[in-house]
């Protein structure tokens, strides 16, 4: 072949060449001509494919990771885009790769250690996978019940106002202005107000998952970003050499004089090559030291403040994922607690008759179990997939369920995720009690919205107590949906699957999870804030 001079000077530029193939390259050039130096050039080309073959794999790997993530579409009604998180985080594995191998051949070998190792698993895969296990079409399932059960309430409502004007035709004296007057003071407003609470968490839901959806994607996409085939001018195989270099394994002059040209150019003010050919390619001790000092400063030098600045970009990526995601979760729990849910049980109300009782649900909460060194963070996993981590310093109450944390502590680490199975718990009311019920009747052992630590709640019901919520009932729509007058509600809207599944290699239940209020605002800004502002109803016939 031909070889011309834009090649040979392309081929002088390319780290992934050895200095030796370089110069055999370019004497062959020079001396022969560019008809004679097709052999010469060919062997440097081969040795670069090898040398770049794991770096072209991660980069090709790279690119189908960025077009496929282009492609999606954000989780909807009606089975359109992603179904779980995972689809999104999985197209970040040529940057986890990029990052395990650059951390377990180059960081942690480093002789003058860093001030902290980096574990690939722990510290790259797991702290990338914090959102993982999403379902998408479980929270949207449960938004599309919720959007069928308000039509039927509202039919329901109708139904009953069309009946209730009928009998107050009929029906006249004190008795029937009584009342009346109850229910259009108390009933009627309370229907009106769960259909508000539903149609808002049925429009919320979906929102919420778009949301989270974004976070997801943004975090993917900057996260790839951050793959390059060079750190500080050289490529893996290159960053290996100056490793065992720094480490004092030098195997022959050759093999250093590979090396020492890029190295000098790499640190300004290194002469190692030119020593070494002054020496005639010598290894004398001094030439050695001076090899090992030149490599050590490369190393603690650009390199470690180059791929340093890479992976705290790549926490800081992850942290603020996590926290986006907090925050979504916590804003839709809140609108979700924000209602008292009554449920009409006869006897207990004033005269004998029929009066609001909130549902008996303690065996949907359970306390995070589980002892472990101090410090430790405990994870539960919810009912759509997902966990809440207790950041290092924060201990859970396993009684109450509330969590405390140092001042100090962080909550990096925190994740919250849940299905509306999860979320509707919260709409009893947020002291564990129900308007004309004894504490002992309703409470939830001060579980219940316990601001600013927290609750643990359980949609399966697992290890329930007489009295509590029969088997097949959960969250939201597991509790009647009681409007006075006999009607009522009670499907297990979002229920879960039974109450005794794991998740593999995690011992807890599926339908655990712990939320910690530290969400603004029972809405999320810009979604259902343009509808009229309605009083949120805490406690039965309240506003």
């Amino acid at each position: 072949m031909t070889v011309t001079e834009a090649q040979i000077e392309a081929l002088q530029n390319d780290p992934y060449i050895t200095e030796s193939t370089k110069q055999s390259a370019i004497s062959a050039y020079h001396q022969l001509g560019p008809d004679g130096a097709g052999e010469a050039y060919e062997k440097a080309q081969a040795e670069r494919d090898s040398h770049a073959q794991g770096d072209q794999a991660n980069r090709d790997e790279t690119a189908r990771a960025e077009k496929a993530l282009d492609a999606q579409q954000a989780p909807a009604p009606g089975g359109v885009g992603v179904n779980k998180s995972d689809e999104v985080l999985d197209l970040a594995k040529p940057a986890l790769d990029f990052f395990s191998r650059w951390a377990d051949q180059v960081w942690n070998r480093m002789p003058d250690a860093p001030a902290e190792k980096i574990e690939p698993g722990k510290d790259i895969r797991d702290k990338f996978a914090e959102n993982a296990d999403l379902d998408f079409r479980k929270f949207l399932a449960d938004a599309e019940e919720l959007a069928n059960a308000r039509q039927t309430l509202d039919g329901t409502r109708t139904d009953a106002t069309a009946a209730v004007t009928t009998l107050f035709q009929d029906w006249q004296g004190d008795g029937a202005k009584a009342a009346k007057a109850q229910y259009e003071q108390h009933i009627q407003p309370g229907a009106q107000d769960l259909l508000d609470q539903v149609d808002g968490a049925a429009k919320l839901i979906p929102e919420t998952m778009t949301h989270i959806y974004t976070a997801l994607k943004t975090k993917v996409d900057e996260v790839l970003k951050l793959r390059v085939d060079e750190i500080a001018t050289a490529p893996l195989y290159l960053a290996n050499q100056v490793v065992e270099v720094a480490q004092g394994k030098i195997e022959s002059p050759d093999r250093l004089l590979d090396i020492a040209q890029w190295l000098d150019t790499a640190c300004p003010g290194n002469n190692l090559c030119d020593r070494l050919r002054d020496d005639n390619c010598g290894l004398t001790d001094e030439n050695k030291d001076y090899a090992i000092g030149a490599a050590k400063q490369w190393l603690n030098g650009p390199f470690a403040a180059e791929f340093g600045q890479r992976y705290d970009s790549f926490k800081g990526l992850c942290a603020t994922a996590t926290d986006t995601i907090n925050t979504h979760f916590q804003t839709l729990s809140r609108f979700l607690e924000g209602y008292a849910k009554p449920n009409s049980v006869a006897g207990t109300g004033s005269g004998g008759g029929a009066g609001p009782v909130a549902p008996d649900v303690s065996g949907m909460f359970a306390s995070v179990g589980g002892a472990g060194a101090e410090g430790a963070a405990r994870s539960v996993v919810s009912a759509h997939g997902g966990g809440f981590t207790a950041p290092s310093g924060v201990e859970v109450d396993a009684s109450t369920g509330t969590a405390s944390a140092d001042s100090g502590a962080s909550d990096e680490t925190t994740t919250a995720s849940a299905s509306l199975s999860d979320l509707g718990a919260h709409v009893l009311d947020p002291d564990g009690q129900a308007h004309g019920v004894e504490p002992d009747q309703s409470s939830v052992d001060g579980q219940l919205g316990a601001a600013p630590g927290g609750f643990t709640v359980d949609p399966l019901g697992a290890g329930q107590q007489a009295g509590t919520m029969p088997d097949g009932t959960s969250g939201f729509g597991g509790m009647g949906m009681g409007m006075g007058m006999g009607m009522g509600m009670g499907g297990g809207l979002g229920g879960a699957p039974g109450g005794d599944q794991q998740r593999p290699g995690s011992q807890h239940r599926l339908g655990d999870d712990v939320f910690e209020a530290r969400g603004t605002g029972n809405r999320i800004s810009g979604s259902l804030d343009d509808e009229s502002d309605r009083p949120v109803r805490n406690e039965g016939g309240g506003r």
